[in-house]
């Protein structure tokens, strides 16, 4: 790249299209940032390896590991309150947060009390979603929408609980699109999703509020199996055409009748 910017340079520094030092510089220089490009997420992804496979074997490991990819090291936490119970030291943090989320999780006797009647509605609702579905097939997925599926969903995001980000999936080739595209069918046919896919790695993300040794000031954030993110895009891929019309028509019909009104307070109580 240096030897043609510097003939380049030698030349004045001529933008002509046609010149062909200018092009072997705009094309080295592509290559160049290419090459770095490549670099450095090969330094991500062996950091993300480094922590995938370190986060259960070797603690001591791990905590290095996120401590030098915090951007705020006074975000780090000594003690945590988990209900009555103080937790410290890093070790018992951790575990504080397992207990705090695994409660949150399992619902208490009182609760569904509180709430008998909202359970209800929503047991109700799911009863009449799997009465209008049940007998009504999933047209198959085609390879056609499983790659238009891949290439949609966001890069560099965080590895699964599986180590699988979407990149392994996009270069992995067609023999694991073939492979892949028979398990979303399957699933498709039988209206079931494996409990493997139900699994995933959470982390609790401070609320920036109260103070950062309540665990009740964190909510959790689940990074689920790339599998599901890819069963999720064909489904909207295929709904949203409808979805978009619903709600364009939705907003045209509230806009009119807003302007009809004396103002939007009145108008809105003749919106059904």
């Amino acid at each position: 790249m240096r030897k043609y910017y510097a003939q380049w340079v030698k030349q004045g520094k001529i933008k002509d299209p046609e010149n062909n030092i200018y092009q072997q510089r705009l094309r080295t220089k592509k290559e160049f940032r290419r090459q770095v490009r490549i670099e450095n997420a090969k330094v991500k992804d062996t950091e993300k390896q480094r922590i995938m496979e370190t986060r259960t074997k070797d603690t001591k490991l791990v905590h290095q590991l996120v401590k030098i990819n915090r951007k705020n090291r006074g975000n780090a936490i000594m003690d945590l309150h988990v209900g009555d119970i103080c937790m410290s030291g890093e070790q018992n943090v951790m575990e504080g947060f397992k207990q705090h989320f695994r409660n949150l999780a399992t619902p208490e006797e009182s609760t569904v009390l509180e709430n008998r009647q909202y359970h209800q509605q929503v047991e109700y609702e799911i009863g009449l979603i799997t009465e209008m579905v049940k007998d009504k097939n999933i047209p198959p997925a085609t390879l056609e929408e499983l790659q238009k599926a891949i290439k949609s969903i966001n890069k560099g995001k965080s590895a699964d609980i599986y180590g699988i980000t979407v990149e392994h999936i996009l270069h992995a080739g067609k023999n694991l699109e073939m492979l892949l595209l028979n398990l979303i069918n399957i699933i498709f046919k039988e209206g079931k999703v494996p409990d493997m896919l139900k699994e995933g790695l959470l982390t609790p993300v401070f609320k920036n509020k109260g103070e950062k040794n309540m665990a009740t000031n964190y909510r959790g954030i689940t990074v689920l199996p790339v599998l599901n993110k890819v069963i999720e895009t064909i489904v909207k891929l295929r709904i949203n055409p409808a979805v978009l019309t619903t709600q364009k028509c939705n907003s045209t019909r509230i806009y009119s009748r807003l302007r009809t009104g004396k103002c939007s307070i009145t108008s809105r109580r003749n919106i059904p």
